[in-house]
Formats: C-alpha cells, sequence, structure tokens
C-alpha cells in the first residue's frame, strides 16, 4: 500500500515534525509496510479468543473505599519543598 507524498508532509505537519525531501519517499514506503502488516492482522480470525479484559461495571475489580483523611498543613509542605515562592511550592518549567 503506498501513501503518498502529501499524505507523508500532512502527517509530519500533524506530528510537528521537519522532514527533508530525501526522506519523504523512505517514509512513504515505511508507512505503507506498517499499513499492509496491519492489514495483514486485521484478516486473523479472532472469534475464538477468549476476553480476559474485565470491565470495572462487571464488579469484578476491588476498588478500594474513598475516606476522607486528614491532609498535610499547609506550612509543614512548604517546609519541605525545594522552593517556595509565596504560598506556593515552586517547581521548574515543564515544556
Amino acid at each position: 500500500m503506498a501513501i503518498d507524498r502529501e499524505t507523508v508532509l500532512h502527517i509530519a505537519k500533524l506530528a510537528h515534525i521537519e522532514i527533508n525531501e530525501n526522506d519523504v519517499e523512505k517514509f512513504s514506503k515505511q508507512m505503507g509496510d506498517i499499513l499492509e502488516y496491519i492489514e495483514q492482522l486485521n484478516e486473523v480470525d479472532i472469534s475464538e479468543v477468549k476476553d480476559n479484559l474485565k470491565s470495572i461495571h462487571e464488579g469484578n475489580v476491588r476498588l478500594r473505599e474513598d475516606k476522607t483523611r486528614k491532609s498535610f498543613e499547609r506550612e509543614t509542605v512548604l517546609k519541605l519543598a525545594p522552593e517556595v515562592e509565596d504560598i506556593f511550592v515552586k517547581v521548574p518549567p515543564v515544556i
């Protein structure tokens, strides 16, 4: 299954990936190979495979009971924090 040049460039744009013109053809073939493999997997008969996944709605999952409990005092948490700004724990920026 061939993936055309425009599709490769569109996917790269959606993924915020810059690719050069030399790689477009390589990625086109690789993406096509992946889709062909997925098609092979879709042909596998799984009708006899037992579903082992359990839904929490079936009641077989044990969840802990929600209980209210005393939390830490703000002053205690701020004393333990490596860096504080006003009444907040200061953390490094996450990008």
